[in-house]
């Protein structure tokens, strides 16, 4: 491949943990087994708006990964799908727990997700 062609490639996906909150305990979940579990902070801290807009400069699809943490669970979460679905870039996958969200955050964030058709 040139160095050219290299620098035409179209934009990638990324794979992004937006938090570091979650309120669950999974067993197997290596927030768990590598930090609570031997009394550790789970590292981290939620990504910015500033950071999702620099970010979706670069990448054509977001996928939440949830590796940490419950994405439904940043503070802004149903702004940044807005502002992602307003630019037209892709949400390939959320790892929703959503039962443990407030009932004013859940209505809200099912509201959003049918209005812009990510929900039938």
């Amino acid at each position: 491949m040139s160095d050219i062609a290299f620098y035409r490639r179209s934009k990638k996906g990324i794979n992004i943990d937006i938090s570091n909150r979650c309120p669950l305990e999974c067993m197997r979940c290596q927030r768990q087994t590598n930090f609570t579990l031997e009394g550790r902070k789970v590292y981290g801290r939620d990504a910015t708006m500033d950071e999702i807009r620099k970010l979706s400069d670069y990448f054509s699809s977001f996928n939440f990964c949830g590796q940490l943490s419950d994405p439904v669970h940043h503070p802004k979460f149903v702004e940044i799908l807005e502002y992602l679905y307003n630019k037209d870039i892709q949400v390939q996958y959320i790892m929703p727990h959503l039962p443990n969200l407030k009932v004013g955050t859940y209505k809200r964030l099912r509201h959003t997700l049918k209005q812009n058709g990510y929900l039938q």
